[in-house]
């Protein structure tokens, strides 16, 4: 500031001018510069405010001059939380020095003070002035002084850019408006608002940032106002976390707002899961236990798998809900389920919302229907042993196989079920056609009721039961013989009476023996009936002597009564050179007829063949004759099948005629005759039998969809057993499967049946995207008494 020496012709009045104080532009630090304030002149001074802006301060000369402020300038705290930090001006005298001194002070209390004898005088440029303040300062003053009162010249002065600087002291305010509460998962984002303000708005920040577990997540400088921002939460381990909102100030302490934040992305676990069918229909039950170290879980469900293949090709189903953390378990009926083997899981769910999933290790099964029992005949006639034909099939056969069949027996002779229940059978076995014998002894004689019970396998034999009932006709007591003679005339024929009754079945034959050394030999035998009857027998080819006899007497349902008597036969009444006994039966005719059988001409004789199942029955009659045609009636005829069993017998009736009912266990020659001692007679049958035996077969698989390299198990059972065949070797099948392109059967496996009849043939599947139908062969081999059989196809899904 330079200006020329002037007069000033006119005086000033003491009015009080004021000027606005403006702040400067934004500034960088915390001091900011706000100019000229509220000014004031005594009455012995004046002021001409100039452009820049410029105070021109003028007095007269004074005798005295007041000692006051001639000449000031207030500046207060703009906003809250600052100081006046220095206050700036230039200054120029135009006079001589005298008694005035420029001062500046702080609640009216001088901080500093300079005569105006150090204040430059016109022509000279004027002096910038900065005076540095004492912290705390909100009311300060620029004034000149007149120090002393006393008289002085005229005086003026140029006060140029009065000024301040102001101090921020006061650090920015931040407050957590909202922060993202509860858990928050992998699906989610952190949410942060606050809200940041400073005395000097803006200006007086520098950048904000949101710190998360010491690590910053955003940063920038939005300035005061209401503030948010969604946040990622990428590369922040689970648990719970401080969060911070940061402001730094411009040249002051920063401000901050603390809250926490809660993140659990780890699902719950479930250990331990095991599930079971507890054996009510379409009851499955589970246990597990469920942990989560965070949120914690608050909720957990068993679901099970529509698929009744034991896969997870179907859509998954809760069967039951079991929430909260620690053991669980759940049993409840799975709705909308089919019968079948069910991949089941446990899903658990904690407070965060995540979601674990348990596999179960193997598939649990849903059973609502019982098995199916079907009985073949009711037991015709009367009966002293007694045995069921029956068939049980059950739809989860492959999975659970079948129960016991249990038998009981009532003790009412009445065919009704008003006595109690015995138990005269139980039988296990696998799925089919089985023969059960029955204990019928103790029964008294009549009518009883029979309640066949079949029950499913597994867990639900106790709940899922079919129930079948017939009537037997028992008689276990055996005919009465009250009279028997025997005499013998010296022709050589015996003639024999007796007087038989049996009061429930009936008489229904009569057998005359003769003791041969240790063995008793038939001599007759006639169809009989309750009391009186007689026979007539040819006795001429026994020696003579005394000859012990016996009369074996049978009732309808088999029961045999004898009594004996002896008689002298004369040494005339046997012709000289008397044939062996066995000689009429080893020149006999036997005629056979084999129902169902195909008739094969082979090396000049006829050979009657017949192709059934194990288990089937198959109807033999024929009819025995002398040689001269006569027929032989009361002879014991037989059926022996493999390893000479007997599979059949019956007696000639009165015109020689015979049926017999064979079921054999194995196939092959069968030879039909009448015993004398070890040989059956006649050595030549007019035919010759043969039955071809194909065995039962069952064939299951474990699953019929796999993924490649999955494995299947395929289990299976060949009725007759090697074991009940007296067949030492365990027995051969082979797997086999479909060629497409050749579609020929090829073998994959060779395995060996158990002497009980199971085999279980594990395979794995090496090719995908196909369907491979699969089958079970059983080959013949020497010493097996049965014909081959294939198991029907199985087709294996593999994706």
């Amino acid at each position: 500031m330079k200006r020329p020496r002037r007069i000033l012709i006119a005086a000033l009045t003491a009015t009080a001018l004021v000027v606005a104080v403006a702040p400067s532009a934004a500034t960088e630090g915390n001091l900011y510069p706000y100019g000229a304030s509220i000014w004031s002149t005594s009455g012995q001074f004046g002021a001409t405010v100039l452009p820049g802006p410029e105070w021109l301060v003028q007095g007269p000369a004074l005798s005295p001059a007041a000692d006051v402020n001639h000449w000031e300038m207030n500046w207060g705290c703009p906003v809250p939380g600052s100081e006046i930090a220095v206050v700036r001006f230039s200054a120029l005298r135009t006079q001589a020095p005298s008694s005035m001194a420029i001062e500046v002070t702080g609640d009216r209390r001088v901080l500093w003070s300079e005569g105006d004898a150090a204040m430059p005088q016109s022509p000279a440029g004027g002096r910038a002035y900065s005076v540095g303040l004492p912290g705390g300062q909100c009311n300060v003053h620029l004034a000149l002084r007149q120090v002393e009162r006393r008289n002085q010249h005229a005086r003026g002065y140029f006060i140029d850019g009065p000024g301040v600087l102001v101090r921020d002291v006061t650090a920015p305010g931040v407050a957590l408006r909202a922060l993202s509460g509860g858990w928050l998962n992998a699906g989610s984002r952190m949410r942060v608002e606050w809200t940041a303000a400073d005395n000097f708005g803006a200006d007086g920040m520098g950048p904000q940032r949101v710190v998360v577990a010491g690590q910053p997540r955003w940063s920038g400088a939005p300035g005061a106002g209401d503030h948010a921002v969604e946040l990622p939460l990428d590369g922040l381990p689970d648990g719970t976390h401080a969060v911070a909102v940061e402001v730094d100030g411009d040249g002051t302490a920063g401000g901050a707002a603390h809250g926490t934040v809660h993140i659990d992305r780890t699902p719950p676990s479930a250990s331990g899961a095991t599930a079971t069918a507890p054996g009510a229909p379409g009851v499955v039950a589970a246990s597990w236990t469920a942990a989560d170290d965070l949120s914690g879980v608050a909720a957990g469900a068993l679901e099970l798998n529509a698929a009744p293949d034991g896969s997870t090709a179907g859509a998954w189903t809760q069967v039951g809900p079991a929430g909260g953390a620690g053991p669980r378990s759940v049993s409840a009926r799975a709705a909308g389920i089919a019968d079948g083997l069910h991949a089941w899981r446990v899903r658990t769910t904690d407070v965060a919302g995540n979601t674990g999933v348990a596999a179960g290790a193997a598939g649990v099964v849903v059973d609502t229907t019982p098995p199916a029992l079907e009985v073949h005949g009711g037991g015709a006639g009367w009966l002293r042993r007694a045995e069921i034909d029956l068939t049980v099939t059950d739809n989860l056969q492959s999975e659970l196989g079948v129960g016991p069949v249990e038998i009981d027996v009532n003790a009412a002779a009445d065919g009704g079920d008003g006595g109690i229940w015995l138990r005269r059978a139980a039988s296990a076995g696998s799925a089919g056609r089985r023969v059960v014998p029955i204990d019928l002894s103790g029964l008294a004689a009549g009518r009883h009721a029979v309640r066949i019970v079949a029950r499913n396998g597994g867990a639900f034999g106790a709940s899922l039961a079919a129930e079948r009932r017939v009537v037997l006709s028992v008689d276990a007591v055996r005919p009465s013989i009250a009279r028997l003679t025997a005499s013998a005339g010296a022709d050589g024929q015996l003639a024999v009476a007796w007087t038989a009754d049996d009061e429930h079945s009936g008489v229904a034959a009569a057998r005359l023996q003769w003791r041969d050394g240790d063995a008793w030999r038939t001599l007759a035998a006639t169809p009989s009936r309750d009391g009186a009857d007689a026979l007539s027998v040819d006795a001429s080819a026994l020696p003579p002597g005394e000859r012990a006899l016996r009369l074996v007497i049978t009732d309808r349902a088999g029961n045999e009564a004898t009594r004996g008597e002896s008689v002298r036969l004369a040494a005339g009444a046997t012709a000289a050179g008397a044939p062996d006994p066995a000689a009429r039966l080893r020149s006999a005719r036997l005629r056979v007829a084999v129902q169902g059988a195909r008739a094969v001409r082979r090396d000049g004789r006829t050979l009657l063949v017949r192709r059934l199942t194990a288990g089937g029955a198959v109807r033999i009659t024929g009819t025995l004759t002398d040689r001269g045609g006569q027929p032989i009636a009361g002879a014991d005829v037989q059926a022996r099948g493999h390893r000479g069993r007997v599979v059949a017998r019956a007696l000639t009736g009165a015109r020689g005629g015979f049926a017999l009912l064979a079921r054999p266990l194995a196939g092959g020659p069968l030879r039909i005759g009448v015993p004398v001692g070890r040989e059956l007679l006649p050595e030549r049958p007019g035919a010759d039998v043969r039955l071809d035996v194909r065995p039962r077969l069952s064939v299951a698989a474990s699953a019929t969809g796999v993924a490649v390299g999955g494995r299947v198990l395929f289990t299976g059972r060949i009725t007759p057993a090697p074991r009940a065949l007296g067949y030492g070797a365990r027995k051969g099948v082979v797997l086999e499967w479909l060629d497409p392109i050749r579609r020929t059967w090829r073998p994959v496996v060779n395995a060996r049946v158990r002497r009980d009849g199971t085999f279980a043939i594990p395979w794995s599947f090496a090719v995908g995207g196909l369907t491979h139908p699969m089958r079970v062969t059983v080959p013949t081999e020497v010493g097996w008494p049965l014909q081959q059989a294939r198991s029907p196809v199985i087709r294996v899904r593999v994706s």
